[in-house]
């Protein structure tokens, strides 16, 4: 069927349920993503009126105190000051952060006047005031929604309230068996948010809820269930940092540029000792190699990770048999796994000599790596020595839960990987988040899951359903819903007519592998883009059909929980504009549109017969409507209770009748109580379920005493990882690694790269480097005959995509290895080239399906001067 200019396509929804068009309900069906668009609103649209933006977050009206949607009931009327956290890498500041307003009213901090104030957990955060977003950033804040009708030139603005019923149509659209709804979630959105996908989509028949943790950093968390039952953390900074006898294995973590303010906590300390292994000479490789001997600096080839770490567990096994702990092996750990693990790493392929031979970029690397292996083993065998594991996100991005296992074996064999019976730390990983929020997202955005670690499963399903008080059955379709990893979003191969995705945060394109990939299905005809951000970019303005933007950092509120699993309550400076809520707010407020939908109307309730269940029961007026029109939920200024939803959470974590046990995550204090969130808006942070003082505390003492347990809790033993042998292959030819290091001598490309970690699209335009170069070692130079300064064709061997790139030579690097920072550059900006049009989503870890794009393999061709016409992503020669 054809329609006409005006017209309306029917959607999937009204055919299949043979609904008279004309009718009521079809009306409320009818929202086949962008088909409708009047001959008015065409019009309007036309006119390309300005969307209302804002520079930056300083021209938001100053927050006097804690908003009373922060405050629980008893503290309702109370002038609180809060605390404004980083928003970026989780390790920062949190503080209170004040600045003084330019004579013009802006809103610009001064410089010089602003100050900040009880911070936690680390000092020297580069970031937080950037995180006030009062310097600019690299586009404007938008304050309203708005739409991209399909037949309209221009965005046309829309009001709060027609954005939520908007985004309903969609939603309710999209439920039939030929549509499907993908939810992403990038690394600023908050622990609320998180718990209201659990608590909406999944309602809805939603599986796939992902965040970029899922390809960004979820071995180096994933692991640890690998290993002990559960995932999360058991080290804070203070038992990691503080105290005698430590031992750093860095393993590529370049905190330099990543985390200064741990990093620099760590370097303060007059008796450090530790090692450095990475791929680079990074900053952080720099510093450790001048201040404590370059034999401290240990260079390997991309994906020899795993190898070394076997190396070490060799070494302790044939040269420091004394150091093995057998009390944690025979009380604590799996003995099959134990007896297999230490069979591989005493075979001789791991000997310090052989592995050194095979994991050495260059022959004269071999002597220090063969080296480094004897004496990390002789320290971590030493019997007074704390060996602290700082990975970094490349190690999940090479051989993903891999290296992290072994290392963690190599640790426990000895006992050191846990804490004390006095509570001090034994050894261990310390978990450096490379976002705010990166723990929430392990804990509970996957398809996988549910909220907690509950796999989705029928079991599962079960367990969920009833810690939110529905009945068993409710996740059916949830379960049922084909489960796809968020790279796997851009497949083009897929049953599904239609398919709505849902992104909180922007620049999903800009940072997924295989970017083309992306493209083509984000524009494709049945795919329809719904973004949520204060920020959204270019792309999105240009292609997403509905737009919500979310208030800035500085005036929105966040609960979010870092590697040590501290809880941190970021409160808003700044006043929200009236046509912004909250990312959870707007999506308990687009559930309670439907359920008032379903409540209305009969007709709706038959194409809907589940959610028409639940409506009758009560179930959805009561969870998501706001009291004023008889719900449960309480809002206020049209934000969603904090407390109410605290209490949520609480309730659902806990252990009941009909439940497997209490959840492994649950927010409690040492003591085992639940923490408040009265505790939470007085104190700011919370450290919770004994993280750096109970978890994981190896008491050999106490008879029946287990420190390890599955996600209720239950007992469990440390099972020793083995790999196999696709696990331990090393790539061949030339590899193409990314990542945050500046890799320049330049001071201000190195203030560039440590101002722009992990920030996106809140990256600071200044300083922005003109064009990054792909840098390679003298070894790839004389073997591909090139010199600093020539041009070239960088092709992925897998993918044949292939972007052009300038030379530049340096001894950072070692071997066939390539590299080309991760940080904007104008190039991307103004000419188009991303570094991700030549990576892959196609390598996954097989235990986390994390991808492997820091292996890419590549091929280098250089490009003649005559011969560089333009090409699609070609640059203009540097000057």
């Amino acid at each position: 069927m054809t329609h006409g200019p005006g017209e309306p396509s029917e959607s999937s929804a009204i055919r299949r349920q043979g609904i008279d068009p004309r009718s009521a309900a079809a009306r409320k069906i009818k929202t086949s993503s962008r088909d409708l668009a009047t001959q008015d609103q065409r019009a309007r649209s036309a006119r390309g009126e300005p969307l209302p933006t804002l520079e930056h977050a300083g021209w938001l009206p100053d927050l006097p105190g804690i908003p009373p949607y922060l405050l629980p009931e008893a503290l309702q009327g109370t002038h609180l000051e809060g605390r404004m956290s980083c928003g970026f890498c989780g390790v920062g500041d949190s503080g209170v952060v004040r600045g003084k307003r330019r004579p013009q009213g802006d809103g610009a901090p001064d410089r010089a006047g602003g100050r900040v104030g009880r911070r936690s957990p680390t000092k020297g955060c580069a970031k937080l005031q950037v995180s006030a977003g009062e310097l600019g950033t690299l586009f404007p804040i938008h304050t309203a929604p708005s739409v991209l009708w399909r037949y309209a030139r221009d965005r046309e603005q829309m009001t709060y309230e027609e954005s939520i019923e908007r985004f309903a149509d969609l939603v309710l659209d999209h439920r039939d068996p030929d549509t499907q709804i993908l939810v992403y979630g990038c690394g600023q959105i908050d622990y609320f948010t998180i718990f209201a996908m659990q608590e909406v989509f999944r309602l809805l028949g939603v599986r796939n809820i992902a965040g970029n943790a899922e390809h960004c950093l979820n071995a180096g968390a994933v692991h640890n269930e690998m290993l002990t039952g559960q995932e999360g953390p058991f080290l804070t900074f203070d038992s990691a940092f503080d105290g005698s006898n430590r031992f750093f294995i860095l393993n590529g973590w370049n905190g330099q540029i990543t985390h200064p303010g741990a990093w620099h906590r760590m370097l303060g300390d007059k008796n450090f000792d530790g090692y450095l292994i990475d791929v680079m000479e990074s900053e952080s490789a720099q510093t450790i190699g001048r201040r404590f001997g370059r034999d401290r600096v240990v260079l390997i080839r991309s994906g020899g990770d795993p190898h070394l770490a076997l190396g070490v567990a060799h070494q302790i096994l044939t040269v420091h048999p004394e150091a093995i702990e057998e009390r944690f092996i025979d009380q604590f750990a799996d003995q099959g796994s134990w007896e297999a693990f230490s069979t591989l790493a005493a075979s001789d392929d791991f000997s310090p000599g052989q592995v050194a031979d095979r994991i050495a970029p260059e022959p004269q690397e071999v002597p220090r790596i063969e080296a480094a292996i004897k004496d990390i083993a002789a320290r971590i065998a030493a019997p007074e020595a704390v060996p602290i594991n700082i990975p970094s996100v490349g190690l999940s991005q090479t051989k993903g839960a891999v290296s992290h296992c072994l290392w963690g074996c190599a640790m426990a064999m000895v006992g050191k990987y846990g804490l004390k019976a006095d509570g001090s730390a034994a050894g261990g990983t310390l978990r450096v988040p490379g976002q705010i929020n990166a723990q929430s997202e392990v804990q509970a955005l996957s398809r996988l899951f549910f909220f907690g670690r509950i796999p989705v499963d029928d079991q599962g399903a079960v367990e969920a359903a009833r810690r939110m008080g529905l009945p068993d059955d409710s996740y059916e379709l949830a379960v049922r819903d084909q489960p796809r990893a968020v790279l796997d979003y851009s497949d083009p191969a897929t049953r599904f007519d239609r398919q709505l995705i849902i992104a909180f945060g922007t620049q999903f394109e800009a940072n997924m592998m295989d970017r083309d990939r992306w493209l083509e299905k984000l524009k494709s005809e049945g795919t329809t883009l719904v973004v949520v951000d204060p920020i959204p970019d270019p792309y999105t303005l240009d292609n997403a059909h509905l737009v919500i933007p979310s208030p800035p950092h500085s005036a929105t509120p966040k609960l979010y929980q870092n590697g040590e699993w501290r809880l941190t309550l970021s409160a808003p400076r700044r006043q929200m504009a009236p046509e912004t809520r909250s990312d959870a707010t707007i999506l308990y407020d687009m559930m309670a549109v439907i359920s008032r939908r379903i409540r209305e109307d009969s007709m709706l309730r038959m194409v809907h017969p589940d959610l028409g269940f639940h409506s009758q029961s009560g179930y959805l007026r009561e969870r998501f409507e706001d009291p004023a029109d008889g719900g449960g939920l309480p809002r206020y200024g049209g934000e969603v209770s904090r407390a109410h939803l605290w209490q949520r959470v609480l309730d659902y974590m806990d252990d009941g009748p009909g439940r497997s046990g209490p959840l492994y995550c649950r927010p409690v204090d040492d003591s085992g109580a639940p923490i408040t969130w009265t505790q939470l808006v007085e104190d700011g942070d919370q450290v919770y379920g004994g993280v750096g003082t109970s978890r994981y505390r190896l008491d050999y003492d106490s008879p029946g005493h287990s420190p390890f347990g599955d996600i209720y809790e239950r007992p469990y033993r440390f099972r020793f990882f083995i790999p196999t042998e696709q696990d331990l292959e090393l790539p061949t030819g030339i590899v193409l690694n990314s990542g945050r290091s500046a890799l320049s001598e330049n001071p201000a490309d190195l203030r560039y790269a440590i101002h722009s970690f992990n920030s996106g699209k809140a990256t600071p335009a200044t300083g922005m480097p003109e064009e990054h170069p792909l840098y390679i070692s003298p070894m790839l130079a004389e073997q591909e005959q090139l010199e600093c300064g020539d041009k070239v064709l960088v092709q992925n061997t897998e993918t044949t995509k292939s972007v052009p790139f300038q030379v530049q030579v340096t001894e950072r690097l070692r071997g066939q290895l390539a590299y080309i920072p991760f940080h904007k550059d104008r190039a991307q900006l103004d000419h188009g080239r991303y570094l991700n049009n030549i990576t892959s989503q196609a390598g996954r870890c097989p235990y986390t399906a994390q991808s492997n794009f820091k292996l890419t393999s590549i091929s280098i061709e250089r490009l003649e001067a005559e011969s560089t016409g333009p090409r699609d992503g070609d640059l203009p020669s540097s000057s």
